[in-house]
């Protein structure tokens, strides 16, 4: 895997990416990341280390994180979130009617 992870930071490393607003939880570490170097480090360590999905979201939930969104085909992670947590809202964005409802969510027009 060396010589895919060599290929990998390269291409992280000629990839623009700006400081984050928020902390960004890692997936390996489960511990929030504030610096472009930490997050490109991080991208790198995804290729062969292990997630930890549940630790990540305890993480989030104990930060005050209350609502959880999953962007993408399916909703294997919002199935996910409601056994770490069946306190936190959970929404899945998965098709062109969930992105409208989302907008809507965010824009306060439901």
């Amino acid at each position: 895997m060396q010589p895919a992870s060599d290929a990998l930071r390269r291409v992280i490393d000629a990839t623009s990416i700006t400081e984050p607003a928020i902390p960004v939880i890692a997936n390996t570490s489960a511990q929030p990341l504030t610096s472009v170097a930490a997050i490109r480090a991080e991208l790198v360590a995804q290729l062969t280390g292990s997630v930890r999905w549940t630790a990540s979201m305890q993480f989030a939930v104990t930060a005050g994180a209350t609502k959880f969104v999953e962007i993408g085909p399916g909703d294997v992670l919002i199935g996910l979130m409601r056994r770490i947590d069946r306190s936190t809202q959970r929404m899945a964005v998965n098709t062109p009617d969930g992105v409208r409802s989302f907008i809507q969510t965010l824009s306060g027009t439901e």
